[in-house]
C-alpha cells in the first residue's frame, strides 16, 4: 500500500468484510497481535488479538451495514466517519455513528500492520 487511494480501499475492504462476517482471522492478518483496541463495547480485560475476537464474536451480527465517509489519510494515521446500522447478537438493534483513528505501520509488502484503534461515538446533535 502506497498512496493514501490505497488506505482508503483497505478501510473499505474491511467493513465490507466487516458486513460479510468473515472469519476473525482475516482481520487478525492486519491487526497488530498487541493492538490497542479503544471500543466502549470491547471487553477490557483482554488485549490485543484477543480482545479484537471476543468484541468481533459477541457484537456483530447477520446483515449489519458500515457506511465510511469523511476519509483522511497521512502519516500513518487513518482518521474517518462510520455509521454502523444493524441488529446485535445480543439483540435490539444499533445505528450508530463513530469517529475512528486508525494507527498503522507499513509492512514491507505494503500492507497496513494496525497499531491502534480508537472509536468515539458522535452524538446524535453533532455535527462530523
Amino acid at each position: 500500500m502506497t498512496s493514501a487511494t490505497d488506505m482508503h480501499e483497505f478501510i473499505d475492504g474491511w467493513f465490507r468484510n466487516l458486513d460479510q462476517l468473515v472469519p476473525a482471522a482475516v482481520f487478525l492478518a492486519n491487526l497488530d497481535p498487541e493492538v490497542e483496541w479503544n471500543m466502549e463495547d470491547a471487553v477490557r480485560s483482554l488485549s490485543g488479538h484477543d480482545r479484537f475476537r471476543a468484541r468481533y464474536a459477541g457484537t456483530v451480527a447477520p446483515r449489519c451495514i458500515h457506511d465510511i465517509s469523511e476519509g483522511e489519510v497521512a502519516d500513518g494515521t487513518a482518521r474517518f466517519t462510520a455509521r454502523f446500522r444493524g441488529e446485535l447478537k445480543v439483540g435490539g438493534k444499533i445505528d450508530a455513528r463513530v469517529r475512528e483513528t486508525w494507527a498503522c505501520e507499513m509492512r514491507p509488502d505494503g500492507s497496513p500492520n494496525i497499531t491502534h484503534n480508537k472509536a468515539e461515538p458522535i452524538q446524535e446533535d453533532e455535527t462530523v
